[in-house]
C-alpha cells in the first residue's frame, strides 16, 4: 500500500466497522436481495464486493431534487454539477472519471456514445423505486465503462393488491415547484405501476462570472414511467418497463456579451421487454430486450446555430444462471448497437459489440468464492476480454472479509475516434486551429486490488473497503503544434493514474434513533506527473443523525470535501467546503404526510467547478399521499 495516510487514518479505519457494534445490537441482517454485484438475486450479506442498496424511503426521506445530490451521502461518491438541477453533471465513482462510472436502468445501458458519460442530470428521483450502487470494476459482468462502478437503478414497481394511488406536491426555494402521480396494483398473474411527474424552478445564475444574461438559469422536467409483468404460470414471466424525462435547462452566455436565449434540451428514455422462464428446478433463464436513447439540443451563443446530437443503445441481453452441485453457474450472451446522430459528418456513426461472459459462486463452509469473465468483440476496435476474482471468509457469525481482483476498461467514444477535422482559420481565432478524432486511439483499461471488513448485526452495519485502481492509456484531448502557427487538437493515450484509498460507511437504528457515516480518503493522482485529477477530493465525510417522536421525525446531516482542482494539471484549486441539511417528517395518518427541508443551513459559498455557482441556503416543503 503506498497511500500517503497518517497513522491517525489508519487508526481510523481500522476501528471503523466496530464503532457502533455493541452487544446489544448484535444480530443477522436480513435477507435483502441485490443483484448488480453477481447479475443473480443474492443476499446482500454473502456478497464478494463493496455494495450499497437505497430503497424507496430512504429516496422519500433524504428529500433532494437531483440524483446527484442524493448520491452523494454515499461513501466513495463524489459529484460536479455546473449550476442548479439539470445542467450537466458527472459522478466520480472511487476516484474514476466520469465516464467510468455505468449507469443502468432496468438493465439497461445509458449515456451519450459521443460524450462517453451518462447524463444523470436527467433522471427523475421520483420515478426511482431502489438504486444499487456497486463500487469497483464491474467490466467482467457489464463490460466497457465499469472501471469505477456501476450504479444500477430501477424504476417504480407495483406489488399484488388493490389499486393503489400515490401523490406528491411540493414548493421551495428558487421558485422550485414538484409534483408527482402514480398508480399501481395487480393480482396473483398481473403487477403494473403507471406514473408521471413534473419538475420546474426559477433558479440561480449557473455561473459566477457571466459575460452576459447574469440572470437566474431555472429548468424544467417532464417524466413518466411504466411497467407491467405477466405470470402465466409458476416459473415464468414476461414484463416490460418504461423511462422518458424531458428536460430544458437554462445557461448564461459564456461567450459574448450580447443576450440570448441560452439553453439545453435534453431527453432520455429506456424501454425494455423480458421473459423470464425457469426451464427447470436448477435452470432459469432470461431474455431481454430493450433501447436506450440520449438526445440533446444545445444553444450556446446568439451567433452560433443550436448543435444536436442522438445516441440510440440497442441491447439484446440472454441470461441463464444454472445452480450446480456445487455453487451457482452465470452464462449470458450480449449483442449492443449503439448509433449516434450529430451536426458533424462523422466517417462512422455506428458500432456493434458482441459479448459473452461466465461466472460462478460458491460457498464452503466459511468460505465463500466469485470468478466472472467477460469478453468484448467491439467492431471500432481491438477486441477486449476482462475478468475479476474474489474471495471471502465469514470471521463470526456477523463479521465477514472479502479481497478481490479485477480488469475493466473504457472504450474510447464516437468523437474519440472519429471527430471530423474542423478548421478555425487565423483570421478568426488568431492562429489555425484544427480539431480531429483519433481512430488509432486505445480503451482505457484498469486493474484494481482490493480489500474489505465486513460487520453486519440486527440494526448495524459498517464496512471499511481499502482499494488500489491502476488505470492507463487515459484518453486525453492534447493541444500540438506540428508547424508554426497550427495548432493541432486531437485525442491520445497520454498517461495513467492510480486510484488508491479508503472508503468506511456505517449505519445503525437504537430505539427511536437512526445514524449513519462516510468515510473516504482518496489519493486519485496522474501516476506520471504526480497532480490531482480533476474535481476528486482526497477526503470526503458524511454524518446523518435522526430521531423519531411518534409521528414526527427530525433529522441533519453534514457533509464535507476537502480541496480539489477544477482542471487537470492542479489548475484551479476549489476551497473544501462542509455544508449542513435538516429535515422533518409529520405522519399526519397512515396515508398522508408532510416533509420539510433546509438545505445548506449555513448559507456556505462553494464550487464544484470553477466559477460554477451552487445553490446558498434554500427550503422545501411537501405533502405525500402514500397508503401503506
Amino acid at each position: 500500500m503506498n497511500i500517503h495516510l497518517s497513522a491517525t487514518t489508519v487508526a481510523v479505519a481500522a476501528a471503523f466497522p466496530f464503532f457502533l457494534s455493541t452487544p446489544a445490537l448484535a444480530a443477522t441482517e436480513g435477507e435483502t436481495l441485490v443483484v448488480t454485484a453477481t447479475r443473480t438475486p443474492t443476499p446482500v450479506n454473502e456478497l464478494l464486493s463493496d455494495l450499497t442498496v437505497l430503497e424507496r424511503d430512504a429516496i422519500e426521506q433524504a428529500g433532494q431534487s437531483t440524483l446527484a445530490e442524493f448520491l452523494a451521502s454515499q461513501a466513495g461518491v463524489q459529484f460536479s454539477q455546473a449550476g442548479g438541477p439539470g445542467t450537466q453533471t458527472g459522478i466520480y465513482l472511487r476516484g474514476g472519471a466520469a465516464g467510468h462510472t455505468l449507469i443502468l436502468i432496468d438493465g439497461m445501458r445509458t449515456g451519450s456514445a459521443t460524450l462517453g458519460e451518462p447524463s444523470p442530470q436527467n433522471i427523475p428521483l421520483s420515478q426511482i423505486e431502489r438504486i444499487e450502487i456497486l463500487r469497483g470494476p464491474a467490466s467482467a459482468l457489464y463490460g466497457s465503462d465499469a472501471i469505477g462502478g456501476v450504479i444500477q437503478i430501477f424504476t417504480r414497481r407495483g406489488e399484488a393488491g388493490p389499486a393503489r394511488l400515490n401523490a406528491f406536491a411540493g414548493v421551495g426555494s428558487y421558485g422550485l415547484r414538484e409534483t408527482s402521480v402514480g398508480v399501481s396494483g395487480g393480482d396473483s398473474r398481473w403487477i403494473y405501476s403507471v406514473s408521471g411527474g413534473y419538475a420546474e424552478s426559477d433558479g440561480f445564475s449557473a455561473r459566477r462570472k457571466a459575460v452576459a444574461d447574469p440572470d437566474h438559469d431555472g429548468h424544467r422536467n417532464s417524466n413518466f414511467a411504466g411497467s407491467v409483468s405477466f405470470r402465466p404460470a409458476a416459473g415464468h414471466e414476461i414484463g416490460a418497463s418504461l423511462l422518458y424525462s424531458d428536460t430544458r435547462t437554462w445557461y448564461d452566455n459564456s461567450f459574448s456579451a450580447t443576450p440570448a436565449d441560452i439553453h439545453s434540451n435534453s431527453e432520455i428514455s429506456t424501454l425494455s421487454v423480458h421473459t423470464r422462464n425457469r426451464l427447470t428446478d436448477s435452470w432459469e433463464s432470461t431474455l431481454r430486450h430493450g433501447r436506450s436513447i440520449d438526445k440533446g439540443t444545445d444553444r450556446f451563443s446568439a451567433f452560433l446555430p443550436e448543435s444536436n446530437f442522438e445516441t440510440i443503445q440497442d441491447q439484446t441481453v440472454w441470461q441463464n444462471d444454472i445452480r450446480l452441485p456445487v455453487g451457482r453457474l452465470l452464462l449470458g450472451y450480449e449483442h449492443l448497437k449503439q448509433q449516434v446522430d450529430t451536426d458533424q459528418e462523422i466517417a462512422v456513426d455506428e458500432r456493434t459489440t458482441d459479448s459473452v461472459l461466465v461466472g460462478w459462486q460458491g460457498s464452503f463452509g466459511k468460505h465463500r468464492l466469485q470468478a466472472n469473465a467477460r469478453h468484448d468483440d467491439n467492431s471500432g476496435f481491438d477486441d477486449k476480454a476482462t475478468g475479476s476474482i474474489a474471495y471471502g471468509y465469514q470471521l463470526t457469525e456477523r463479521l465477514r472479509m472479502h479481497a478481490s481482483y479485477g480488469t475493466s476498461f473504457s472504450a474510447p467514444t464516437f468523437n474519440d475516434l472519429y471527430w471530423p477535422e474542423d478548421v478555425c482559420p487565423a483570421a478568426i481565432c488568431g492562429e489555425t486551429y484544427i480539431t480531429r478524432g483519433n481512430p488509432n486511439i486505445k480503451p482505457e483499461e484498469g486493474r484494481n486490488r482490493e480489500l474489505a471488513m465486513h460487520w453486519e448485526g440486527e440494526s448495524t452495519t459498517a464496512s471499511v473497503t481499502y482499494f488500489n485502481n491502476k488505470v492507463r492509456n487515459l484518453i486525453d484531448w492534447q493541444s500540438t503544434r506540428p508547424v508554426p502557427g497550427v495548432n493541432l487538437l486531437m485525442p491520445a493515450n497520454v498517461s495513467a493514474a492510480k486510484l488508491e484509498g479508503v472508503s468506511m460507511s456505517a449505519s445503525s437504528e437504537v430505539g427511536v434513533w437512526r445514524a449513519s457515516a462516510t468515510l473516504d480518503f482518496l489519493r486519485a493522482r496522474d501516476e506520471e506527473t504526480g497532480d490531482h485529477l480533476q474535481r476528486r477530493a482526497d477526503r470526503s465525510a458524511t454524518l446523518r443523525l435522526a430521531r423519531s417522536f411518534g409521528a414526527l421525525s427530525l433529522g441533519g446531516e453534514v457533509l464535507a470535501s476537502s480541496y480539489r482542482y477544477s482542471k487537470n494539471a492542479n489548475i484551479e484549486r476549489l476551497s473544501g467546503y462542509a455544508i449542513a441539511n435538516v429535515f422533518a417528517r409529520y405522519a399526519v395518518d397512515r396515508d398522508w404526510s408532510i416533509e420539510g427541508r433546509v438545505n445548506n443551513v449555513f448559507d456556505k459559498d462553494y464550487e464544484l467547478i470553477k466559477d460554477y455557482n451552487t445553490p446558498r441556503a434554500n427550503a422545501f416543503i411537501g405533502v405525500r399521499y402514500a397508503p401503506k
